[in-house]
């Protein structure tokens, strides 16, 4: 039976599955054998698998990921290599732009093979895996059968886990065994799994020395994606073995979990429709004038692997803003129309102030793809037949009842000095 049953098949929301995986069988004797279930699972989700082993030394100037400015693939699956780089026509530069076209990456890495291309491009988004050769290793949580000697095979626990979007609830245990990456303070990075306080990353060939040590405890980290502003993902693991079949059977819903989200099959968000209008008159197309009373209205759906749902959150927002934010209002569930939700401000007046103002949803959580939401609209004065009068303004009652008390007095005046004799 196929893992996938096992662990839920979703689909990517994407249309194009095309999936490259690079491999050196110089690292991966046999990527079929070692990794089958691995790519089992890839198949059960219809992604379509091209395969390029750069071990073959004839083949690696044949490697491209553009023709004629046109990407050839959706997702790029780059497995360690001995090569420093991966080819003449696949630089860290054709990397980053394989990206910023939309295309999704897996990268794995491993204490023994790290490219350069690939290292450069993981230090361009915030992500600094640690040196060849060097290793993690834990002396309190490690698996006592696999790395009873070396404490070099992790036992990870729920606790290590950093972004539960991404991952299953159900995921509990994970075992590990590779090197390790520093972070930056990017705010598009995504930390999946975190070292245990214990660990440390050294040279697995050297001797042990306290200066030795590349990184300690939770500093590091053991998986990481990244989704950048055009909602494509990179995800980056620094261990081969972790997906190999012989850790697959504890590993394998993060796995999935990991499949699905860097392939866009979850945490899939977007928004369907964007109105605003007057509160008291949907069908009123006129210009806003200030201090009008009106709605604005954001339709948001999600991905669930095989249709779009409605998106359930009570962090959405809406800012009113004129260069700087007048308003920043937290929109209140209201409806369902098909597949969205439909979040609301209810009616609020707009400011004193005539100008262009914009309605700005800017949505973005860990895990989620961005929303990201202008509507400009002019906000006009007061016409020279729209402005009150002195009569409905109240602090100037006092004023008209000076006036209307002298204009009575004078009457009363007159009659009086009329009349008498």
């Amino acid at each position: 039976m196929s893992n996938s049953f096992v662990y839920g098949l979703r689909k990517s929301v994407l249309p194009d599955k095309s999936t490259l995986i690079i491999y050196d069988d110089r690292i991966i004797n046999s990527l079929q054998d070692e990794y089958s279930k691995f790519l089992e699972d890839l198949e059960s989700k219809e992604y379509k698998l091209n395969y390029f082993n750069l071990g073959e030394e004839s083949r690696s100037e044949n490697l491209k990921l553009f023709v004629n400015s046109e990407r050839l693939y959706q997702n790029l699956i780059i497995f360690p290599s001995k090569m420093k780089t991966l080819g003449k026509e696949v630089s860290a530069a054709e990397i980053i732009e394989f990206a910023n076209e939309g295309g999704n990456i897996m990268v794995i890495t491993s204490p023994d093979g790290l490219q350069d291309d690939v290292n450069i491009y993981l230090n361009q988004i915030g992500i600094y895996p640690s040196p060849r050769n060097y290793k993690t290793v834990d002396h309190f949580n490690f698996d006592s059968k696999l790395g009873s000697k070396t404490h070099d095979v992790l036992k990870l626990a729920k606790q290590n886990i950093k972004n539960e979007l991404i991952v299953s609830e159900d995921v509990n245990e994970l075992l590990y065994s590779g090197s390790s990456a520093l972070l930056s303070n990017g705010q598009l990075l995504v930390p999946i799994v975190e070292a245990p306080s214990t660990s440390y990353t050294i040279n697995k060939d050297g001797e042990f020395e306290a200066k030795s040590i590349w990184s300690s405890g939770t500093q590091s980290f053991f998986v990481v994606g990244l989704q950048s502003r055009n909602n494509a993902r990179t995800v980056w693991l620094g261990s081969s073995d972790f997906l190999s079949d012989k850790f697959y059977q504890t590993n394998g819903k993060l796995i999935n979990d990991i499949i699905d989200w860097c392939f866009q099959a979850k945490g899939v968000i977007k928004s369907t429709f964007v109105e605003h209008y007057h509160s008291n008159d949907k069908s009123n197309q006129e210009i806003y004038k200030i201090t009008d009373d009106v709605v604005y209205d954001i339709g948001i759906t999600e991905w669930n692997g095989e249709e779009w749902v409605p998106y359930i959150a009570d962090d959405v927002q809406v800012e009113l803003r004129m260069l700087d934010p007048y308003y920043r209002i937290t929109l209140q569930p209201k409806s369902e129309i098909n597949e969205s939700q439909v979040y609301t401000t209810g009616s609020f007046k707009l400011p004193d102030q005539h100008g262009m103002f914009t309605f700005y949803t800017n949505y973005k959580r860990s895990g989620l793809s961005y929303i990201e939401d202008r509507k400009v609209v002019t906000v006009r004065h007061l016409a020279n037949d729209e402005y009150q009068r002195s009569w409905e303004i109240t602090n100037s009652w006092v004023y008209v009842a000076s006036n209307v008390t002298v204009v009575v007095s004078w009457f009363i005046f007159v009659i009086l000095f009329l009349f008498q004799k």
